[in-house]
């Protein structure tokens, strides 16, 4: 039923100059990349649909996913990648929103019954169900912007911002080992907890790079029809599971490149709905081990903690007013999250047995590289970067992982001295106590992060 879908996006010829504008490494899927050139993401689309209106959604997305759950059953990586294409298209065609210049009477957006266009098909004469489709997808919300557009909004993608972003995003430098074998495998996926995950991915946030939204997706978490499918596919990627073809498609992401000032920019991307589903599933089940590691700690304050850049910022205060003498460095990383070299992070999280759940999830996502989209204010494709070094701003696993691998350093800073606190908010770090022995573990901070791979930005780091 996906067919004439998937023949109208191939047959949206991308030439030869086009692919080669955009495409710097030689390695990245021309199927993959000649698919989102192709894809028509100035359309808009609905980010959500009322209750009413879930028999439309579930109709158009339940064969998609009853042949996905199949391949992954069976083995068959080819009919997974290929489900999984169809599966990902579904909201360019069966939630596509009609353009506001038509008649208002032909400007009603309906669910596509796979069998060809909408647009054709809410315009023509139609069955009651098919009406009732359409009327109550009218009533939706549709979003003031695609997370395309919404990309555009942010700095130009100019050269400079491209040159920038590019240097953001070195190339890889060694190859992660694999997760030890007392990671699991194939648990049972928990109902309640997927549940609750697809809650907290439904938070307004901009729709992925294919158009699926957390608010589309939770409501088939929420049916019976759907969910066991959806559950299928989320063990998959938890347990790594999903081939090489596929898996490229489930980390293309869009690049936003959020304003730091002074010029430069902060790159965020996130991966599709799905990954973001199956990380915070994971979240859900292993988030209790995951606090109580760092807790223990003590030094990081920006995972597990409410408001704890205010309780990093009060504590630091309340040690400076406790002793005239005593003093405070804050500490800036270069480029932290993206350069820190994946190999270690992994390795420094193997060797935490309490985060099991976590590994083979987060080795699938960073063992290779993936696709960064980035947009101009045009809302074209400027650039196709990778993401080979460090983790993704923006995805789930990527705080965490770092957080993971820096603990034991801040740990050591810690304890070098009685005399001094540490404390971190994620990649912000301030060494608070004696003037001598702060000095002594700013130096020791400045050492071991180069030791790891990630380097001070001396003109950002205070006293």
């Amino acid at each position: 039923m996906y067919q004439p879908w998937l023949q109208r996006v191939v047959d949206r010829k991308i030439d030869a100059e086009t692919l080669t504008k955009h495409i710097d490494e030689q390695d990245i899927s021309i199927s993959l990349i000649d698919m989102v050139l192709a894809a028509d993401h100035g359309v808009r689309t609905y980010s959500r649909v009322p209750t009413i209106a879930n028999e439309g959604l579930i109709a158009a997305v339940l064969p998609a996913l009853e042949v996905l759950a199949g391949a992954i059953n069976s083995g068959n990586h080819k009919l997974l990648t290929q489900a999984l294409q169809c599966f990902l298209i579904i909201p360019q065609f069966a939630l596509k929103k009609p353009p506001e210049t038509q008649p208002k009477e032909k400007s009603r957006a309906s669910v596509d019954n796979g069998q060809g266009d909408s647009d054709k098909a809410s315009s023509k004469p139609s069955t009651k169900s098919n009406t009732w489709q359409r009327r109550s997808l009218l009533q939706s919300q549709p979003r003031a912007r695609t997370g395309s557009q919404r990309a555009a909004r942010s700095p130009r993608a100019h050269r400079r911002v491209v040159a920038q972003l590019k240097q953001l995003h070195p190339p890889g430098s060694h190859t992660p080992n694999k997760p030890p074998d007392i990671s699991p495998k194939h648990l049972p996926i928990d109902n309640n907890k997927l549940k609750k995950a697809a809650n907290k991915i439904a938070n307004g946030s901009a729709a992925d790079v294919f158009g699926w939204t957390g608010e589309l997706i939770r409501q088939l978490v929420r049916d019976i029809r759907t969910r066991p499918h959806l559950a299928k596919l989320v063990c998959a990627i938890r347990d790594g599971e999903i081939p090489e073809e596929a898996r490229e498609w489930l980390l293309a992401s869009w690049l936003v490149p959020l304003d730091k000032g002074e010029g430069k920019v902060r790159p965020i991307a996130g991966g599709t709905i799905l990954v973001k589903l199956t990380a915070s599933y994971v979240m859900e089940t292993a988030s209790a081990r995951a606090k109580a590691i760092f807790s223990q700690s003590g030094t990081q304050c920006g995972l597990f903690m409410k408001g704890g850049a205010t309780a990093a910022a009060q504590f630091t205060q309340l040690s400076l007013d406790r002793d005239p003498s005593h003093i405070s460095i804050k500490v800036d990383f270069t480029n932290a999250f993206n350069t820190i070299p994946r190999k270690f992070l992994l390795d420094q999280l193997y060797d935490i047995p309490e985060l099991t759940p976590f590994f083979r999830l987060a080795h699938w996502a960073y063992h290779q590289p993936s696709h960064l989209l980035l947009r101009n204010a045009q809302g074209n494709i400027a650039a196709v970067l990778q993401s080979a070094e460090g983790v993704r701003q923006g995805c789930v696993l990527g705080s965490l992982t770092y957080g993971v691998a820096t603990l034991p350093m801040l740990t050591r800073l810690k304890e070098s001295s009685k005399d001094i606190e540490t404390l971190a908010f994620l990649d912000d770090v301030n060494i608070t106590g004696a003037q001598q022995p702060a000095l002594r573990a700013f130096e020791m901070l400045r050492q071991e992060a180069a030791d790891i791979g990630i380097r001070l930005q001396n003109n950002k780091c205070e006293m």
